[in-house]
């Protein structure tokens, strides 16, 4: 667990970053905790295992789970998938929760 948290920590680090010069902590967190739940589904991993589909298709099968995603996050979620990193999704969300909660202050109680 803790060699996922240190190979997750810098993707936290830089989407943080980024969300912290775009004034977009929230919508952020948001896109993280749904892609660390969706990368956690069984058909979703299956899917995303299939051999028969190529990086295109599966770019745009994470893609199209989300309704509304920009094209920053559709870049992330594609570099991810690109290093083999999408399983570190609950990792790179749970680190980036806590940058968060730090920045504004807040404890979870």
């Amino acid at each position: 667990m803790a060699e996922r948290t240190t190979i997750a920590r810098p993707y936290a680090e830089a989407v943080f970053r980024l969300a912290s010069e775009s004034s977009s902590l929230h919508r952020w967190g948001d896109v993280l905790a749904f892609y660390a739940v969706a990368v956690a589904d069984e058909n979703l991993a299956y899917a995303l295992g299939d051999p028969r589909m190529n990086g295109d298709q599966l770019d745009e099968l994470l893609a199209s789970l989300m309704i509304d995603i920009s094209s920053q996050e559709q870049a992330l979620i594609k570099m991810l998938r690109e290093n083999g990193k999408l399983q570190l999704l609950p990792e790179i969300s749970a680190l980036y929760t806590e940058l968060r909660a730090s920045a504004e202050g807040t404890v979870d109680a």
